[in-house]
């Protein structure tokens, strides 16, 4: 008996061979690059107004004190987004609920102008229900993200989605080295959005004027939701197919 519980002891002691997992590898597969290019993109929807969005709700009439609340909103419903997410993704797919997330937050920045093109007062709530909108949207976007870089790296590998019976006992360095790296890329993906957004945000504020540079958000995040549409869904779909 005893020799039996040391069997099994060492038996879920095994460890997995571990193997190289380079960053190149994740530019490699074409569903990682597109979740880090979404996650940077989606991301420049939520961080293009930092620098000019106090300055627009003192315009509003709001004290530069009070101001901050607008900031606030936007952060406070994006932790709810993420609780949101995690049920949500399987009842729509990840990818789906991705499709999902651009559409609010593309509705999200048409209220933040509020939109001149589509001549909505300018009124201050619309700009805090536009920022509650797309702190959900984006707090809920953040869920698969990851899931959607790190696994066709780790089908690549060898490494069902699924664990077999027995596997989850034993630690796969190769999988921790994935996920580590997966989640490292994303972060990455919201510095870069962190660095370009204020800048670019800043750039064109100076152009056109802040409601129209939220327009301008609008038809960058209507034309990401086509293309992740084409390339996310529909051309993965194709490839399932002829696969199978």
């Amino acid at each position: 008996m005893l020799n039996t519980l040391k069997r099994k002891k060492s038996e879920s002691e095994e460890t997995v061979e571990e193997v190289v997992v380079p960053y190149s590898v994740f530019f490699k597969e074409r569903r990682s690059v597109l979740s880090q290019f979404v996650g940077a993109s989606i991301y420049i929807c939520l961080l293009y107004n930092s620098p000019t969005l106090a300055n627009e709700l003192v315009k509003q009439g709001m004290s530069k004190a009070n101001s901050g609340f607008g900031v606030a909103t936007c952060w406070t419903m994006y932790a709810i987004g993420g609780f949101v997410g995690g049920p949500l993704c399987p009842l729509l797919t990840r990818r789906y609920t991705v499709l999902l997330t651009i559409l609010i937050a593309a509705g999200a920045n048409i209220l933040i102008g509020p939109s001149s093109f589509l001549d909505l007062p300018d009124k201050t709530y619309y700009m805090f229900i536009g920022l509650a909108l797309l702190g959900f949207a984006i707090g809920i976007n953040h869920v698969p993200m990851i899931p959607e870089i790190t696994e066709p790296v780790q089908l690549r590998y060898g490494i069902p989605l699924v664990p077999e019976e027995g596997d989850s006992e034993r630690p796969n360095p190769t999988l921790s080295k994935i996920c580590d790296k997966g989640a490292v890329l994303y972060s990455v993906s919201y510095c870069f959005a962190g660095v370009i957004a204020p800048i670019l945000g800043g750039f064109v504020y100076d152009k056109v004027g802040y409601r129209s540079t939220s327009d301008i958000v609008v038809c960058f995040t209507l034309l990401l939701f086509v293309v992740y549409f084409i390339v996310g869904i529909l051309l993965h779909k194709k490839i399932d197919e002829d696969q199978h």
